[in-house]
């Protein structure tokens, strides 16, 4: 960072997650860190913006796959719009769900749960 405020300028491009946005129960802990890194980015935004240098955050709101709604070549050109907006109007945030994808969280086949444990009640036990 101290030779892109030496240079005035300079691009830094945080991969988010639709999660920080809209937080899935099975996936608690990755929310609240995509979360802790959505603050993060916006808040390099507004100190770094004086000094020549855009932060933005991009929340990926599903799953990257080829040939979908989250193509990841797709997705490559939201960041390179980013780096290329003139700093008068740089967004601090792009969040990237395209048009009929679901904005709770975009998983047609429902992979998310190979991977998850059902949640289970337990009762509480008195001490």
């Amino acid at each position: 960072m101290p030779s892109m405020k030496a240079a005035g300028r300079g691009t830094i491009l945080f991969t988010g997650g639709g999660l920080a946005l809209e937080p899935y129960p099975e996936w608690a802990t990755l929310a609240a860190g995509k979360a802790a890194l959505r603050s993060l980015g916006l808040g390099l935004h507004k100190q770094l913006l004086p000094w020549g240098i855009h932060v933005a955050v991009v929340a990926v709101a599903g799953i990257v796959e080829p040939e979908g709604p989250f193509d990841p070549d797709r997705i490559a050109d939201q960041y390179w719009r980013l780096h290329r907006q003139p700093l008068a109007h740089a967004q601090r945030e792009l969040v990237h769900l395209p048009e009929g994808a679901d904005p709770f969280y975009n998983d047609p086949s429902a992979r998310h749960r190979d991977v998850s444990e059902p949640i289970v009640a337990q009762p509480l036990l008195d001490s």
